[in-house]
């Protein structure tokens, strides 16, 4: 960095290829950035700052006067009249400033005082400060920063934020009343994104699609209506999309609730132990650690939990009505399907999985699982479905008595077995085919032939009563069926305290 000042008369300054500073003090002084990223300061006089390549900026943070500095026109007047070539960025006076962008990218500061500062075309940073201020982006994609102060703050075409980082307080800020309130109170117009401060801050959209970044305290981002953007960042925050096809992601660890509410959502966790609640529509959940409660709602959700991840934890997972596919890493989680026909994998871990009314596809993945057989009301067809387990250890596995089939006590009511204990020798069965189970003595009957198990709650009676083919054991890769023994089924009664 190399820094040149000059002196009281008419001086020609120029830098080098690199970062310098160029001070003209007194008299009509000719300052040169050159390459690289350049600071120019005029001083007294009509001077010409020619930045050079590179992004450069004409500072008039020593003025003693007001300056109004129009890039496009290349002219600002203060303590002079300044001529501007090359410059892109502009720091004001301490006084009341009007500062003007052009076609270029710019980065507008007003200081102290009450400034009217323009982006002009092209998108543009415009930061009012100190003061009562007025910040139009006009055209192109800006970003607005207030500062202290009852500040205006219009975007104007393009999809413009208000950028709250610099505050010293946490802030509320609402787009559909265009109100915001925390150092100030502003006036929002033709906002269409919101970043928080450092503190703990409300942010709420409007009926556009909107983003809100919550920055680092424990944050409330409400989307409403719109296809939003909602991240939550550090803090323990709550993040509500509201209606529309919303992605909410929280980034920065806390522990965070994030409902997606009405529409298809894109829901990413990454850390914290979180409660996701997918809401109405088909929603792709993707947890990344943390122990969590997962919801995903009606529709047809996808959630993986804890498997595209370092990290881990053990969650709760519900992927409520619709066809829901849940894909669970490591941890030893509790996951249930809910209504319609799932696909469940537990993956790593000691985890419960429960199928819920439809027909259901459960894998446990590693680890002593366990595979629950439940509706909180006696047995009937439709509420159970036919469920159907891939991977159940054969006869010859290692961990074969470690994995259960889990039967409760108040679905399957006809059993004798003790709550708590494996199901009794003399109430299972082994079969060659369909018919023989309906005339067999056992209360639980399987035939091997074709995987399927049956409830059989007349037991010696004809038919199977109340009951039926509620589970298949058959693998993804083959139709071979495991050799399976009472031991292999555990009765319970506090399975409905899980539900």
């Amino acid at each position: 960095m190399v820094t040149r000042q000059g002196t009281n008369r008419d001086d020609i300054l120029q830098g080098t290829n690199g970062v310098d500073f160029l001070i003209g003090l007194g008299g009509n002084d000719t300052l040169q950035g050159l390459g690289g990223r350049d600071q120019l300061f005029g001083g007294l006089g009509n001077d010409f700052l020619d930045g050079g390549g590179d992004i450069d900026i004409a500072n008039y943070s020593t003025s003693r006067a007001r300056v109004n500095v129009n890039l496009a026109r290349g002219i600002a007047t203060g303590e002079g009249r300044d001529r501007l070539l090359g410059i892109e960025w502009v720091i004001g006076s301490n006084q009341n400033d009007v500062i003007i962008g052009n076609f270029g990218d710019n980065s507008l500061w007003g200081q102290d005082g009450n400034d009217i500062l323009r982006g002009g075309f092209g998108n543009d940073f415009l930061s009012g400060e100190l003061g009562n201020d007025s910040l139009f982006g006009e055209a192109g994609n800006d970003t607005l920063a207030g500062g202290a102060g009852r500040d205006r703050l219009n975007g104007g075409e393009g999809t413009d934020v208000v950028d709250y980082f610099g505050a010293n307080q946490g802030v509320s800020a609402d787009l559909a009343t265009g109100r915001a309130t925390g150092e100030g109170t502003d006036t929002l117009v033709s906002i269409e994104s919101l970043s928080g401060s450092r503190f703990n801050d409300t942010l709420a959209g409007n009926t556009g699609h909107n983003a809100l970044m919550g920055g680092r305290g424990n944050d409330l981002l409400y989307g409403r209506h719109g296809n939003d953007l909602l991240r939550g960042n550090a803090g323990n925050d709550l993040l509500d999309a509201g209606k529309g096809d919303d992605r909410l992601e929280d980034s920065e660890g806390g522990n965070d609730t994030l409902n997606g509410g009405a529409g298809n959502d894109v829901i990413i966790d990454r850390s914290g132990n979180d409660t996701i609640n997918g809401g109405a529509g088909n929603d792709n959940i993707e947890d990344q650690g943390g122990s969590d409660t997962i919801n995903g709602g009606d529709g047809n959700d996808v959630i993986t939990a804890d498997v595209f991840s370092i990290g881990y934890g053990s969650d709760t997972i519900d992927g409520g009505a619709g066809n829901d596919n849940i894909l669970a890493g490591y941890g030893d989680d509790l996951i249930f399907g809910g209504t319609g026909d799932d696909t469940l994998s537990g993956g790593g871990g000691a985890d419960y999985l429960v199928g819920g009314p439809g027909d259901d596809v459960l894998s446990g993945g590693l680890g002593a699982d366990r595979f629950l057989i439940a509706t909180g009301r006696a047995f009937n067809m439709q509420d159970v479905g036919v469920d159907r387990i891939t991977d159940f250890p054969s006869v010859y596995a290692i961990d074969k008595r470690s994995e259960k089939v889990v039967l409760d006590k108040t679905t399957f009511s006809v059993l004798g077995s003790v709550a708590g204990s494996d199901l009794l020798d003399s109430e299972f069965a082994t079969v060659a085919t369909d018919s023989d189970a309906a005339l067999s003595d056992a209360l639980i009957v399987y035939n091997r032939s074709t995987g399927s198990l049956f409830y059989n709650a007349n037991g010696n009676a004809d038919g199977f009563g109340i009951g039926g083919h509620f589970l298949t054991f058959r693998s993804n890769f083959t139709f071979n069926a495991p050799l399976l023994f009472a031991y292999d089924f555990r009765v319970s009664d506090i399975v409905n305290s899980i539900l």
